[in-house]
């Protein structure tokens, strides 16, 4: 007797928490499809973004290359004092 006053709650919360499990299911899979159509979004403005920074690069290295030279030897010249600084 007992055990069948406790079927039905029983089975009723199961069917609760199946479906909210599949409602959760749901809400993830709507979640990472935005994720990865945000992150392709961004990645391909990320890789126009970059496209226009090696055109204008190039475009200021072939109108000056000497002062492109000292100003990549310049910075390669910080970069290595930052650099060996961090091992002391």
């Amino acid at each position: 007797m007992a055990a069948d006053a406790l079927t039905k709650p029983l089975a009723i919360a199961e069917n609760r928490l199946n479906l909210a499990a599949r409602t959760a299911e749901r809400a993830v899979r709507r979640g990472i499809h935005a994720l990865r159509r945000q992150a392709h979004d961004d990645s391909r403005h990320a890789g126009r973004a970059v496209e226009r920074a090696r055109r204008y690069l190039l475009k200021r290295v072939k109108e000056r290359p000497v002062t492109a030279t000292f100003a990549g030897l310049g910075v390669g010249f910080l970069l290595g004092i930052l650099l060996s600084g961090r091992g002391r």
